[in-house]
């Protein structure tokens, strides 16, 4: 009979799961803390150095790195909705660039000869900056598109929305019903007198070329023609 130890139970954890998001984001909110921490000292130099007192002086920091993270933030919702977020990240970059360069300024200003400790200090705004803005990219989710969503609500309108059925009055469906009448059929005008009749009428004056066309079925330039022979 053998005896086989049991499997430890593994931790999964799923990408798109609230625990990994969770995870990521107390992650990259500790190393943001920790950056802030270690670059606090360069920045609040540089607030010393405007000649600012030393209370107002720590609000150099703060004010770099928190204007960093909103930038970042900015920036990151907008991409999120497929948005141009232009002025943002220019703002976020400039900020970065500026907290990179006071970093790198207070190191050599203490040792000339520091470039190792001024690398460390540059790389502190950064991991502030790529650890806030991966953390809610890794959190946003995406909007849809605006040709899908376009299409989404037309499909929609168009399945919620029925075209009335035409009504018709009761009067036009009885004159549908109702039969039609045969079209009529001139018959042909049978002559009642003869050419030489017609005539003689017209030369009594008792009827026009005209009328005299129409009794006996000539054309009032036959009678005519006979008229002027018989005269």
């Amino acid at each position: 009979m053998s005896t086989e130890a049991p499997e430890p139970e593994r931790i999964q954890l799923r990408g798109d799961g609230r625990r990994a998001q969770l995870l990521t984001v107390a992650a990259t909110v500790a190393l943001a803390a920790f950056a802030f921490t270690a670059g606090f000292p360069a920045l609040w130099w540089a607030g010393t150095r405007l000649g600012l007192n030393p209370v107002h002086a720590a609000t150099i920091p703060i004010v770099i790195d928190l204007g960093l993270v909103t930038f970042a933030l900015v920036s990151a919702i907008l991409r999120s909705r497929h948005r141009r977020a232009t002025a943002e990240t220019w703002s976020m970059i400039a900020l970065t660039g500026l907290s990179v360069a006071v970093q790198v300024t207070h190191a050599l200003t203490i040792d000339p000869a520091a470039w190792l400790p001024a690398a460390v200090g540059a790389s502190l705004p950064l991991v502030v900056l790529f650890s806030s803005h991966s953390a809610l990219r890794a959190v946003l989710a995406d909007a849809p598109r605006r040709s899908l969503a376009r299409k989404t609500r037309a499909a929609e309108s168009a399945a919620t929305v029925t075209k009335p059925a035409t009504v018709r009055p009761v009067a036009a469906l009885a004159d549908a019903a109702a039969p039609r009448k045969p079209a009529t059929v001139k018959q042909p005008v049978e002559p009642t007198m003869s050419l030489a009749e017609a005539v003689a009428e017209v030369r009594a004056g008792r009827l026009s070329v005209r009328g005299a066309s129409a009794a006996s079925g000539e054309s009032r330039y036959a009678i005519g023609q006979a008229r002027d022979q018989a005269a």
